[in-house]
């Protein structure tokens, strides 16, 4: 009967507590998780960009996808060879899959092919104006020449820059 009795309570305190086996889950869970990936935008079958991460969070319920590792290589076709014009890094961004625009933040560094580069705490790249903007501090370098503000538009390659308001600068002597 005492065993009975043990197993009994034992039951019960099963029934009311909480299920372990099956915890309660976030409504954010990724629908599928993907690391070191690439996807290439093409437009008529001509590479434009390059999005590379080192993780990928697919929501489903979400009009993006969340990237780790951000690495974005740029491309123009010149004389039947595609060259990387620019190379956009970051830590972390967002890939919209009706407009694909991307938003970057962390770290964010673009560098052009002749050296040029731009640094900025969150950047954006609306796809239909193929131009890179943010409303953030900016830094960008070209040789000696450094400029400073807040606020920028340009071209992926750097070539095209137009920082927006309160912009500082210093004119280097090349060596």
């Amino acid at each position: 009967m005492r065993i009975h009795g043990v197993l009994a309570g034992i039951a019960a305190l099963l029934a009311c507590g909480p299920n372990v086996a099956n915890p309660p889950r976030s409504l954010d869970v990724p629908a599928q998780e993907i690391g070191d990936f690439s996807f290439t935008e093409t437009r008529l079958g001509i590479p434009r960009w390059t999005l590379h991460g080192k993780g990928l969070s697919d929501f489903r319920s979400k009009e993006h996808v969340v990237v780790e590792g951000v690495k974005v290589d740029f491309f123009r076709l010149e004389a039947d060879s595609l060259l990387i014009t620019s190379t956009l890094r970051a830590d972390s961004g967002e890939f919209h899959r009706t407009s694909r625009d991307m938003r970057v933040w962390g770290d964010v560094v673009i560098t052009n092919a002749e050296g040029t580069e731009l640094l900025t705490g969150w950047l954006r790249w609306i796809e239909q104006t193929e131009l890179v903007s943010t409303l953030d501090t900016v830094l960008v370098r070209r040789d000696t020449h450094i400029m400073r503000g807040t606020g920028l538009e340009s071209d992926p390659e750097l070539r095209n820059v137009r920082i927006l308001r309160d912009v500082v600068g210093s004119l280097g002597s090349k060596k």
